[in-house]
């Protein structure tokens, strides 16, 4: 079967106790893991196994952080209560920034009404930031997830996709 585009119904969701890494887009809760809603191993390459942050089994049914550093250590584990997690792992691209991020900042804002930390890649280019401070109409804190950090999100909210655009497919068709 060749990989189909879809439209998912936009939906904010409200995950308690998760993990998220800095520089990883995952997210991780109990032995479950969460790459996007789009995301479909039979037919795609997530930016973090391209980047060789994760890896899949043969079957491709399970994940494996690739611990580049040493995420376990307490020293590298901050806590955050509520978060509004719009990170990407191809956030740093603008054209990715713009048609599926940007756009779930203006819809929480537009939609959504409880105060929170808004969670950014690290060392995002200064018009990126510019935008996200336009975007944020209620002035909310924006923490950039740093490298090598892993965080506990309290209550990790998340936007589904926006926009279906694939990062790379796993097969030639």
């Amino acid at each position: 079967n060749p990989y189909s585009y879809k439209e998912n119904q936009i939906k904010l969701l409200k995950i308690k106790e998760a993990f998220i890494y800095g520089d990883i887009d995952l997210i991780i809760k109990k032995n479950l893991c969460f790459i996007s809603d789009y995301f479909d191993p039979n037919y795609l390459i997530s930016a973090d196994e391209y980047r060789n942050n994760i890896s899949f089994s043969k079957d491709l049914k399970f994940i494996d952080l690739v611990i580049k550093n040493n995420y376990l250590k307490s020293r590298n584990l901050f806590q955050i209560e509520n978060g509004l997690y719009i990170k990407s792992g191809c956030g740093k691209n603008f054209f990715h920034w713009v048609t599926e991020i940007a756009p779930k900042i203006s819809i929480y804002f537009k939609y959504v009404d409880k105060e929170l930390n808004i969670l950014v890649n690290d060392g995002l280019h200064k018009n990126i930031m510019r935008l996200i401070e336009i975007l944020n109409i209620k002035k909310y804190e924006i923490i950039n997830l740093e490298k090598d950090k892993k965080y506990l999100i309290k209550n990790l909210y998340i936007i589904t996709g926006i926009s279906n655009i694939p990062f790379e497919f796993r097969y030639k068709y």
